[in-house]
């Protein structure tokens, strides 16, 4: 157990267990990554929309919270997406399929028939975890050697590599 552990375990109770310790640790390693990620890349409302004009369904399933649906706003995305699924919208957090089961459901979207893109090994977890196609996408916080390691279905350098990855519905 590491120092920050030890710490978050004294703080939750010792019978916490590591499941609210990784609930913390995702909660912090969430808010550092919008912190330090938390942008729209360029080039992403051409990429939305070409993969809408495809007829994709979009949707986000992310462990963040509102500061999401701020950023999406303030850039004129928000309205692309037909579902968001944040961290207030579920009881477990990723790796836990929850969200992405709830997401699924809401739009009535089998599992075969949906991809989970991610910038984490968690993200990768978490699409293994719901049945559902794996991108990992490099432009984030993920590296390639920690992506990798979690043998997702797909490694994408950028985001663009998505309108290569899905094939236009019909």
């Amino acid at each position: 157990m590491t120092l920050i552990e030890d710490r978050l375990a004294r703080g939750l109770g010792q019978a916490a267990g590591f499941t609210q310790i990784d609930w913390v640790r995702e909660r912090l390693t969430v808010a550092a990554i919008l912190l330090e990620h938390g942008k729209i890349f360029a080039g992403i409302a051409e990429i939305l929309a070409a993969l809408k004009r495809q007829g994709i369904t979009l949707a986000i399933v992310s462990g963040a919270y509102s500061a999401v649906l701020e950023l999406l706003r303030e850039s004129n995305l928000l309205e692309m997406f037909d579902a968001v699924i944040l961290g207030g919208d579920v009881s477990k957090p990723k790796p836990d399929p929850e969200g992405i089961r709830k997401c699924l459901q809401q739009l009535g979207i089998a599992p075969g028939a949906a991809l989970y893109v991610g910038d984490t090994p968690i993200d990768v977890q978490t699409s293994r975890a719901a049945g559902v196609y794996s991108v990992g996408v490099l432009t984030g916080a993920g590296t390639s050697a920690n992506l990798s390691a979690q043998s997702p279905d797909r490694l994408i350098g950028t985001l663009a590599g998505l309108l290569d990855c899905i094939e236009p519905i019909e």
